[in-house]
């Protein structure tokens, strides 16, 4: 019996050695990236209810009749091209919604603009955090999904506008 116990705690010690050494670490489940995007476009757009910087309410149903790029955004710096659309953004013929992941002294506000702070939560739970930022989701009149922009888009053309313009027009 003495032995027993001794090989017992033996083997087991070198279990728990063996487990801690092991560096496994989980791999977080997410959805192939494209499967994400047909999960959005020709649907509803799903909507929200959140103050912007300026204290005002802000939803997608506010902006129905009017075709919607729905923008996410990180931390500083913007590409330049995103941030030269963004400043020219009152000219466009369609409305724009930034989201921003910083709080609300981190965020940049832009001419007619509404901008939400800390839209973390809106970007993980309800637009798909796994896509990056920047990304965009470009929404028409009628509140369906036209077509999701990912950063490799957005950051890979000049003129942001002319991008956007040629899904919604």
């Amino acid at each position: 019996m003495v032995i027993f116990s001794l090989v017992a705690n033996y083997c087991f010690g070198q279990i728990k050695e063996a487990e801690k050494n092991h560096q496994y670490e989980p791999t977080p489940f997410s959805i192939p990236v494209m499967d994400h995007i047909a999960s959005f476009e020709g649907k509803k757009a799903p909507d929200f209810m959140v103050k912007d910087i300026n204290g005002y309410e802000r939803s997608i149903s506010q902006f129905l009749g009017n075709n919607l790029c729905l923008i996410f955004l990180d931390s500083q710096p913007i590409p330049e091209n995103i941030n030269s659309f963004l400043e020219t953004a009152i000219t466009q013929e369609y409305k724009i919604l930034v989201v921003y992941n910083n709080s609300k002294d981190q965020c940049k506000s832009y001419p007619g603009v509404p901008v939400i702070a800390n839209g973390r939560f809106i970007g993980e739970a309800i637009y798909g955090q796994e896509l990056g930022t920047p990304r965009a989701f470009l929404i028409e009149k009628n509140g369906i999904m036209r077509k999701v922009l990912l950063s490799v888009e957005l950051e890979g053309v000049i003129n942001v506008g002319d991008l956007i313009n040629s899904y919604l027009f």
